[in-house]
């Protein structure tokens, strides 16, 4: 509640955490209230979104696709050291190439692993304002190619910050992925310079438990970009069993979680 009152004061942006398992998927329930913080306090934009979905097909807040080729490992799989989780429980890894790379490769989308978003016809969703792409280490020569431009994908922490647009409103985004080694791509946030957003971290079949495996120096290295003000965890549906009466081993491992996430 402070920070909304400073959100109409001031114009700060305000960000909710929101995880849950299929119940909100697609981003339902979240969209509702996105929709209504937004329209009370202001903000433009989805926030975080994940490089690859099984709901991008019937999500209605953003268009978005993707190749075939991306590499996904999830809070479910044995998941290496290489591969460190997101904030989402998911990770992606885009295919990489040992030969060298040329402009032409990073232009053309011949290679690489791409993703696309694009704006929808719904008040506060229709453009794109900040965009941001979060990433784990990068070494060696890894670029994204987007909207005609190229970057080099550098930096050393577990989590990476490299903003797209920050200027004039654009209607979508393409970016293509041409690494010469594995990194980790955690996803993208579309918001504006201030007002409310809700980040969606939807999980089909989880009882919320496996949180735990997010290693607590990612959710930090995202939260020192992304500050959230509020957590929210939706889950217990996929452990009811109706011969089951007591959910005590339930509420000490959503306890865990908690103190995880804290």
């Amino acid at each position: 509640f402070a920070s909304l009152h400073q959100t109409h004061k001031k114009r700060k942006k305000t960000r909710v955490a929101y995880f849950g398992d299929s119940m909100i998927e697609g981003d339902l329930i979240t969209q509702d209230l996105r929709k209504l913080l937004q329209d009370e306090f202001g903000g433009e934009g989805v926030g975080f979104v994940p490089i690859t979905s099984i709901v991008s097909g019937f999500r209605q807040t953003i268009f978005h696709t993707f190749s075939g080729n991306w590499h996904n490992y999830t809070l479910l799989d044995p998941v290496s050291q290489q591969h460190t989780l997101g904030i989402s429980g998911y990770v992606f890894e885009p295919s990489y190439y040992v030969a060298d790379i040329d402009t032409t490769q990073l232009n053309s989308g011949a290679a690489g692993s791409w993703v696309k978003y694009s704006a929808v016809r719904q008040n506060r969703l229709n453009k794109f304002y900040d965009v941001k792409l979060f990433y784990g280490a990068s070494e060696g020569n890894n670029y994204i190619s987007y909207n005609q431009k190229s970057q080099k994908l550098t930096g050393g922490d577990v989590v990476n910050q490299m903003i797209l647009n920050n200027s004039a409103p654009i209607q979508a985004v393409s970016a293509n992925f041409v690494c010469q080694s594995p990194v980790n791509i955690y996803g993208f946030s579309f918001e504006s310079d201030s007002g409310v957003f809700v980040d969606n971290f939807s999980f089909r079949g989880n009882s919320g438990m496996p949180l735990t495996k997010i290693p607590q120096n990612v959710l930090k290295g995202l939260n020192d970009y992304l500050d959230y003000d509020l957590v929210i965890l939706q889950y217990g549906v996929n452990v009811v069993n109706h011969n089951m009466t007591d959910y005590s081993w339930y509420e000490k491992g959503m306890t865990q979680v908690v103190n995880h996430f804290k």
